[in-house]
């Protein structure tokens, strides 16, 4: 069994690259930031002057949806922002009108020529011409297309709506209401369009506030704040120079903010706690400096590499919108880890105590009454004294309480939402969606066969067709009215298949399994030289279901692996790198129970505002997983960092971790506090993802600094005790990255003089390395 390694007193050594990193910076403190400064500006300079290239509509999706919309982009065909104007009768029994009332028929023509007038409008069909009456009589579609670029349709479409509600007024009787693509998306960017916007705006003060509140001192609360958004915005510059190999998208730079945030935060905080606390304890500026930099730093580079790593799970997913969303939180833990140990402490050594400016009186008392002199947590040395008195009794209430969290998590269903889901019922064009399905099931969200063929004209291939339309409704798929639009010029077909189940999930796509696997093969499928991929609603929902299960064992065994064996070199411990994993899994685990319960079985919801929703949104398992692996290595790399560091100035393991657990309290718990609030502002979001994305971040995050860093980790630790350093002979062939910093743990009144050589620079670093 390995024991650590023996004990060196005194000033650390300036070996590691973190150490190194930082006394070259304090001593070329000006360089240091100079560097820094034209870094971001020239970052930003390259990604405006290259631009962002979006990811296409085609690369976003998976099997044949992908396949469909790339089958028109290559022949130079725009899908149309098609709209519907929804006519029905307002009345009940005698009073209900049919849709061949001379009443009716004139509210159609009004409809018609209103939207017409417009000039915003294309192809206008009567549901008279199309059959587009629904079976009952009472309901019919008038549709029509936006003129111009369909992606910029919701921009032109408010006075199509105007007119729309405008005939519905002037009609007694009957309901008139509009719904399609560039409606919707006017409706949503009206209703929701600035809740991302103030979300994002209001995690920088969410998160200076609580900064403040830890460091009682207002210089001090800006640098980690400073850190974080310089580290985004030269992101957002390198975004758009590798978007040009790897499209990025609004999503992917949403993310990288939410990340950026948390870990520039983060980092800075832990290296500016521990320099503070080694000022308190007497010891001069330059050797707090060198001690933060050998010991925080060397754990902020530990800890972003293996978030990186863990970011990096994402690339192996196959979607494009996940690539960029690894790809772009990758690059802003790189960018922020190489801040906090480069230009961050050339700051601290230009600002010296000048970083304690602005001090907050309230707060330092405040400050003063949580913690002890040397920087320790009272509340939770408390909590660790019951925990390491009885370690086995808090393990087995800590992991059961995490695996009865964790259980509604084995019945998780996910699913793309639909309309109503995503948004509820508040706003009148769900409802709207809503009528639309009953009076035409599957109308709302058609399936569409994308029919190519070396000649669409040839009589074959126009006999396979109307023998698929006609199979789509007799086979019980659809309930009609199959429509389709011929490109002869193009050689394409395009057909919509409205299906029977509508915005009920399961049955829907039991009628695209029916589509694909039987009326497909027995009409287009027997003629040569045809492909007839089916997409829509339904079809991306399942198709991407699809590549997310396939996605989730390459992106686990990656995380897990590259995670474990980052643990094992740098902590030089198989205990420490397999205790790591567990914990973290312990952790997503319960994240995943809280979503299962809130939001799939709704115990709570209306706490959150998710009633009814039902189902957890397909992206998000693997998306937290991801995330949520990476931020908990953060945590777990610098409290188990400390506990070492403890362990080789000789403490007793037992006592090491009673130390190292209460000494990175305070800067777990404001870390910690600062991710939950900013996920929490991000649950208070309309968008059902979003709110899901939210809770289930906050949640997690909460249980993994208290639960499984406050209870489980000591409690374990304490169980294992030497057993903690152990590291087979069979693996001591492997690199050794410890290159632990040590020193006496005691108050000093004056520098030391190797340490004073030290941190001029004075002294030859031993030996490179982390």
């Amino acid at each position: 069994m390995g024991k650590v390694d023996s004990v060196r007193t005194g000033t650390p050594r300036v070996r590691g690259i973190a150490a190194r990193a930082g006394g070259w910076s304090a001593r070329h403190r000006w360089a240091a930031v100079t560097v820094w400064v034209l870094f971001v500006v020239l970052a930003m300079g390259l990604g405006s002057a290259a631009g962002r290239v979006d990811v296409k509509e085609s690369d976003q999706m998976s099997g044949e949806v992908g396949r469909a919309v790339q089958i028109t982009e290559d022949a130079g065909l725009k899908d149309p922002a098609g709209e519907s104007v929804l006519i029905r009768s307002d009345g009940t029994g005698a009073t209900s009108l049919k849709a061949t009332s001379p009443q009716f028929r004139s509210a159609v023509a009004a409809v018609m020529k209103a939207v017409q007038a417009t000039g915003e409008v294309t192809a206008v069909t009567s549901p008279y011409t199309t059959k587009t009456i629904s079976a009952d009589g009472h309901s019919a579609l008038v549709q029509f297309e936006m003129r111009g670029d369909p992606e910029t349709a919701s921009e032109r479409v408010a006075p199509v709506l105007k007119a729309v509600e405008r005939v519905d007024g002037e009609q007694q009787g009957l309901a008139i209401e509009e719904i399609g693509g560039a409606s919707m998306g006017k409706t949503f960017d009206d209703a929701f369009g600035n809740d991302f916007r103030r979300a994002e705006l209001s995690a920088v003060p969410v998160a200076f506030g609580i900064l403040l509140i830890a460091f009682g001192a207002l210089v001090a609360a800006l640098l980690p704040v400073a850190l974080a958004l310089t580290a985004i915005v030269a992101t957002m510059g390198l975004m758009g120079v590798v978007s040009h190999l790897q499209p990025m998208s609004e999503t992917a730079n949403s993310v990288m903010l939410l990340v950026g945030l948390a870990v520039g935060v983060d980092y800075c905080l832990f290296y500016l706690r521990r320099e503070r606390e080694e000022r308190a304890k007497g010891r001069d500026a330059q050797t707090a400096l060198m001690i933060a930099a050998a010991t925080s730093g060397r754990a902020i580079i530990v800890s972003g590499v293996t978030v990186c790593v863990a970011m990096a799970g994402m690339l192996f997913t196959g979607l494009a919108e996940f690539e960029a969303m690894g790809l772009a939180s990758l690059m802003v833990v790189a960018v922020a880890m190489v801040g906090s140990v480069t230009v961050l402490p050339a700051l601290l050594s230009l600002l010296g105590e000048r970083v304690e400016k602005g001090r907050v009186p309230f707060l330092r008392r405040l400050k003063r009454s949580q913690d002890n002199a040397g920087g320790e947590s009272r509340v939770w040395r408390a909590v660790l004294r019951s925990v390491l008195r009885r370690p086995w009794t808090a393990l087995v209430l800590a992991a059961g309480a995490l695996a009865a969290i964790a259980l509604p998590a084995l019945g998780m269903h996910t699913q793309n939402l639909t309309l109503d889901q995503e948004f509820g019922d508040s706003l009148p064009i769900v409802q709207t969606y809503q009528r639309l399905n009953e009076a035409f099931p599957g109308g709302a969200d058609p399936a569409r066969v994308v029919v190519r063929a070396e000649d669409i004209s040839a009589a074959a291939v126009r006999q396979a067709l109307a023998e698929f339309r006609r199979q789509a409704v007799s086979s019980g798929a659809s309930k009609g009215p199959v429509d389709m639009v011929t490109h002869d010029a193009e050689n394409i077909a395009v057909i919509d298949v409205p299906l029977v189940g509508g915005s009920d999930q399961d049955r829907a796509v039991k009628s695209l399994d029916l589509l694909r696997d039987t009326v497909r093969p027995a009409t287009l499928g027997k003629v040569g030289g045809i492909e007839a991929p089916i997409t829509g609603q339904v079809a991306g929902s399942k198709d991407f279901n699809d590549q997310i299960v396939g996605a989730v064992v390459p992106v686990f065994a990656f995380v897990v692996v590259f995670a474990f064996l980052l643990m094992l070199l740098c902590f030089r411990s198989l205990t420490i790198a397999i205790t790591s994993i567990v914990l973290n899994l312990l952790s997503v685990g319960a994240a995943y129970g809280i979503l299962t319960a809130v939001f799939q079985h709704g115990w709570g919801a209306s706490l959150v505002g998710a009633e009814g929703v039902g189902a957890i949104i397909s992206w998000l398992p693997l998306f937290l997983f991801v995330i949520l692996f990476g931020l908990s290595m953060d945590y777990h790399v610098f409290v188990v960092s400390r506990i070492r560091e403890a362990r080789l100035q000789g403490r007793t393991t037992r006592d090491a971790i009673a130390h190292g657990v209460v000494t990175t309290a305070g800067v777990v718990t404001s870390a910690a506090v600062i991710m939950v609030a900013v996920f929490a502002i991000f649950g208070t979001l309309s968008m059902q993802s979003m709110k899901q994305m939210g809770v289930g971040l906050a949640a997690a995050v909460l249980i993994d600094a208290t639960i499984i860093r406050g209870i489980l980790l000591p409690a374990v630790m304490a169980l294992l005790d030497e057993r903690n350093w152990y590291f087979p002979k069979w693996l001591r062939w492997l690199p050794d990255l410890t290159h632990d910093e040590s020193f006496a743990d005691t108050p000093l009144t004056a520098a030391p003089k190797d340490a004073t050589a030290a941190a001029r620079g004075d002294e030859e670093p031993e030996r490179a390395g982390v």
